[in-house]
């Protein structure tokens, strides 16, 4: 009997709600229902307005109206979750059951976002995100989130300079093209904000492929597409005597490296630090002859726009690498070829080629790059306001509109996966001179 007296008035409650979002015939005169004191009140409430806003057909006279009417109430409703015991009871009845919209609590239970999409197709409004925080008296603060909306499906918490860090994971799409980013917000006087902890005093990482959050929250895998590869550049949580923020992974150089270490040095258009061919002897200008007695054919079909290399290897296997554009060979190191082509007119593709395996390892746009004994280091550019405040790189005075500023990266390509790591060196160049290869 203790039972029914507490559930009778629970279903009546909600029911009583569910009437009032459910009736087609919307009306200003209907209120916004008042807030509700139990998490499966909410989670029951918000299910039947999703379910009328799914139900809709768009070829109605009222569809506008209606849709704005069924958001307002979600919105309103989410709104009204005021307390972080009310939160809680939300999250647990929503992980029961599938929804048509995402909730996200954080792990210590004082942040939650949710999103739906709002079915406005014409609107900046069609991805909705509402943010919930807890203040300094516990009490629960509804609030918008910066930048575009995103499908939230993650809050990561992480410690950074004795307080909370919330990572905001999640995905977008823009013309049928998904994308990933992570948030970072903190809680401060003013509320949530963004805080910049990521490389180039970032807020956000973006990427075309999903991220990897490890090692709670302080190790982030960004991966991104190197051709038909994946790569990833790993981010790791650094605390110094000044500040907390994500650094990218570093490798250490033995020199210090600028422009010159990029200028290719030798009459084969290879990359510095490449394996040299031999004489051509009785070959053509396109045949390349190594000590190994690997032997490379190259050749471009200008009515195709499409270039063939023939390798015969010592073992007289005969191979075909077929590549779209006009194509050259940059390097060797082994059994690891480079070649390199035109991207857009504009930057170079770099391929890298697996004789062993014969296949086409990565392919990564870079602008110049060098080859050690066991990595390729190249560089990106980067604005100038992302410069590092602590860092004074000399630049030369005759670059003018030319000058740019370049990080410098390494990634080890006798490894099956490519892991991109930052050398900690930043140079002042010219874009003129910032080619692979002369094609």
């Amino acid at each position: 009997m203790e039972i029914k007296r507490i559930a009778i008035p629970l279903l009546c409650t909600v029911l009583f709600a569910l009437t009032r979002c459910g009736n087609h015939n919307y009306s200003n005169k209907i209120p916004i229902p008042q807030k509700f004191k139990k998490g499966q009140e909410v989670i029951t409430y918000l299910d039947h307005c999703f379910s009328m806003l799914d139900n809709l057909e768009k070829n109605t006279a009222d569809y506008i109206k209606t849709v704005t009417d069924i958001n307002v109430r979600i919105r309103k409703t989410i709104e009204g979750i005021n307390s972080l015991e009310l939160l809680k009871e939300v999250n647990k009845s929503y992980s029961l059951a599938k929804h048509e919209y995402l909730f996200t609590l954080s792990e210590d239970g004082k942040v939650a976002a949710f999103t739906w999409h709002s079915r406005m197709e014409e609107s900046t409004l069609r991805i909705r995100n509402i943010a919930l925080y807890a203040s300094e008296d516990n009490k629960v603060v509804p609030t918008s989130l910066y930048g575009n909306p995103l499908n939230l499906y993650q809050i990561h918490t992480v410690e950074i300079d004795n307080k909370p860090l919330y990572l905001f994971h999640g995905s977008t799409e823009s013309n049928q093209k998904q994308s990933f980013r992570i948030d970072a917000y903190t809680i401060n006087n003013n509320g949530l904000e963004q805080l910049a902890v990521f490389p180039n005093r970032n807020s956000s990482l973006t990427s075309a492929l999903d991220f990897d959050v490890e090692m709670d929250a302080s190790f982030i895998l960004k991966a991104e597409k190197w051709g038909s590869h994946t790569a990833y550049r790993p981010l790791e949580l650094s605390t110094n005597h000044e500040k907390s923020d994500f650094v990218e992974a570093l490798t250490k150089l033995d020199n210090m490296i600028g422009p010159q270490q990029f200028k290719i040095t030798n009459s084969w258009n290879f990359l510095n630090g490449s394996e040299l061919p031999t004489n051509h002897q009785n070959f053509s200008k396109n045949t390349f002859v190594f000590d190994d007695q690997l032997i490379v054919n190259l050749t471009y079909d200008a009515t195709k726009d499409s270039s063939l290399a023939m390798l015969s290897t010592p073992q007289n296997d005969k191979i075909q690498l077929p590549f779209r554009g006009e194509a050259s060979l940059v390097g060797k190191m082994g059994n690891y070829l480079f070649f390199s082509n035109a991207k857009d007119g504009k930057q170079d593709n770099l391929h890298l080629y697996d004789i062993d395996k014969r296949e086409i390892r990565w392919t990564y746009p870079m602008p110049q790059a060098f080859l050690t004994e066991d990595s390729v280091v190249f560089t990106e550019s980067i604005e100038p306001y992302y410069l590092p405040h602590n860092r004074k790189i000399e630049c030369d005075s005759g670059l003018g509109i030319n000058k740019t500023y370049y990080k410098v990266y390494a990634v080890k390509y006798r490894e099956p996966t490519p892991i991109v790591e930052y050398t900690n060196q930043i140079f002042c160049g010219s874009t003129k001179y910032s080619r692979l290869a002369k094609l």
